[in-house]
């Protein structure tokens, strides 16, 4: 029951809704109704990186984690690892804290980041909502003529604001980051441990009637291949001429 729900926990995680494109995100019919949308798409938010369905499974993992531990210094570091479901779990846990620890690292530096422009944003924010009241601290902080279209003062201003390379941690859409994004990592070796743990049920389907002999059947004929190429492979170095 435990590990179902550590799977139904992974399933939640995993899911996203999907993102407007460009086309209805420009929407002028919409403008209004979908600014929420619009700023979730455009910035990034602390809330977006980490969100609580994430901060449970972490807690979760660091349970697995202790348990991992335990087991070790019950059996023992050797007999520990003769079983390759203990090496299985071991490495699904590394990289679920790998994953969540680059998570972590980047929730900070969007945090930091938002403290840093936090008038700009409010001014962004303003300027999406339609408001006609323009926040400023008596400097110039868009330098940029204004025009009367809401909708282009806002992009305007958004391009602005996130062209600069100190507010790289504000982007929010994907297509802004970098290729080698500390949340790309992580969504790569949160991808991978997900993997690793749904292949975590082939222990338990032997168990059932139906799949069982097919796992088993299946498992011992890839040993059977793998023998028979390791042969065949002796066998045709062997007949190679030598100089």
């Amino acid at each position: 029951m435990s590990y179902l729900t550590f799977i139904l926990l992974i399933a939640v995680a995993t899911f996203r809704l999907d993102k407007d494109d460009d086309d209805e995100v420009e929407n002028p019919h919409q403008w209004k109704v979908r600014a929420h949308q619009i700023w979730s798409y455009d910035f990034r938010s602390s809330q977006q990186v980490m969100t609580k369905i994430q901060l449970l499974l972490l807690f979760w993992i660091l349970g697995q984690f202790f348990g991992e531990c335990k087991q070790v210094y019950h059996y023992g570091l050797r007999d520990y690892f003769r079983s390759y479901y203990n090496i299985m779990d071991w490495a699904s846990v590394s990289l679920y804290l790998g994953a969540f620890a680059l998570r972590i690292f980047v929730d900070f530096r969007v945090q930091a980041t938002e403290k840093t422009f936090n008038h700009q944003l409010h001014y962004a924010l303003t300027l999406l909502q339609n408001a006609s009241t323009i926040i400023s601290d008596g400097t110039d902080i868009f330098d940029t003529e204004m025009g009367t279209d809401s909708q282009h003062n806002y992009v305007a201003y958004r391009n602005h604001l996130l062209s600069n390379h100190t507010a790289y941690w504000l982007r929010g859409c994907r297509l802004w980051w970098a290729p080698d994004d500390p949340e790309y990592i992580s969504d790569c070796l949160f991808a991978l441990a997900n993997v690793l743990s749904f292949a975590r049920v082939s222990y338990l389907m032997p168990a059932w009637e139906l799949l069982g002999p097919l796992q088993i059947s299946l498992a011992r004929m890839i040993n059977d291949i793998i023998r028979f190429m390791a042969l065949f492979f002796l066998v045709s170095l062997n007949r190679w001429p030598v100089d």
